[in-house]
């Protein structure tokens, strides 16, 4: 028996020598410093801080002179030549009120009764504040000698009446004087405390009353919206007011005398007030300080182009002076 081994190795030759390579990350501080960005501004390069500081912005500034267009600049070619066309005004359509209702506005008329004339109330005279002295049976006292106890008379042989201090009692407080009542034929005298207590006092009362009810009333609301013409497009979204027509009925006229109160009548006033959501806009104000006892506050405002807004209303009010 023959065996025979035959061992080999296979080897492939390069035909250059390379170097191995290995890839790695590598950081290499080139500066150590902080820059802040308003550190980076120059005037001088026109780079300026912004105000907070923290940062820059780059500003150039110069005079453009004044430079008009030449209009050939302004036509827009088109091909073979440009093209122009006059675009005719057109007038857009107006709003008609004509179907506007508007709510009728009764004029405020009356008179106010500032004293009683059913003869429930005695008013004081105090300028007459003596009266006959009457007995327990209401009999008039005379004067009588003492030493005859005979009543004593005057040049006329007239018995002398024993005359009383009058006092009246009103809301508490006792008042010297002669009543008397209302209407009256002759000068009465009243004392300024009876007076306030028994006619200034009331009125005032009675007045705040009736004008806190006039005044206190909700505006009317005119509704201009229901005018918007119904339109496509939609070129009117809302209308805020409209304008009052000239004419002998476009006018507000106050009209308010004192006609026998012995004090003022004071903090007189009478307004037209309008505005879109609240009312701040004033079309007439009639106002007096006082209107002494035959005067009186008369005023017309004419309303012709004023302009009348969604909401509306009047209000007036006026004092007696104490």
């Amino acid at each position: 028996m023959l065996l025979l081994t035959a061992p080999a190795c296979d080897f492939d030759v390069p035909e250059k020598f390379e170097m191995p390579t290995w890839f790695l990350d590598i950081k290499i501080p080139l500066v150590q410093k902080r820059y802040e960005m308003g550190d980076l501004s120059n005037p001088d390069y026109n780079i300026f801080p912004t105000p907070d500081s923290m940062g820059f912005q780059i500003v150039y500034e110069a005079e453009f002179p004044f430079t008009s267009l030449d209009p050939e600049n302004l036509k827009i070619d088109f091909p073979g030549g440009y093209m122009e066309t006059v675009i005719p005004a057109t007038e857009m359509p107006g709003i008609d009120a004509n179907s506007l209702d508007l709510p009728e506005i009764p004029p405020i008329e009356f008179i106010i009764p500032v004293v009683d004339t059913t003869g429930g109330i005695a008013y004081l005279d105090t300028a007459i504040t003596l009266i006959p002295l009457l007995d327990a049976d209401g009999n008039p006292v005379f004067e009588t000698d003492p030493d005859t106890g005979l009543p004593l008379v005057d040049d006329d042989g007239n018995p002398i009446l024993v005359w009383d201090t009058l006092v009246v009692p009103f809301e508490g407080v006792d008042y010297t004087g002669t009543p008397f009542s209302f209407p009256i034929d002759s000068v009465k005298t009243l004392s300024a405390d009876f007076y306030n207590a028994a006619i200034a006092g009331p009125a005032n009362n009675f007045l705040d009353s009736l004008f806190g009810q006039i005044n206190g009333q909700a505006p009317i609301n005119l509704g201009l919206n229901s005018l918007l013409p119904d339109s496509d497009p939609q070129l009117i979204s809302s209308i805020d007011t409209i304008n009052i027509s000239s004419g002998d009925n476009s006018v507000y006229s106050t009209k308010i005398k004192n006609r026998g109160i012995p004090t003022n009548l004071s903090s007189v006033f009478s307004r037209l007030v309008t505005g879109i959501e609240a009312l701040d806009d004033t079309i007439a104000n009639h106002a007096s300080d006082a209107i002494a006892i035959g005067t009186e506050l008369n005023e017309t405002k004419d309303l012709g182009g004023e302009g009348l807004a969604q909401l509306l209303q009047i209000t007036t009010a006026f004092q007696l002076d104490y």
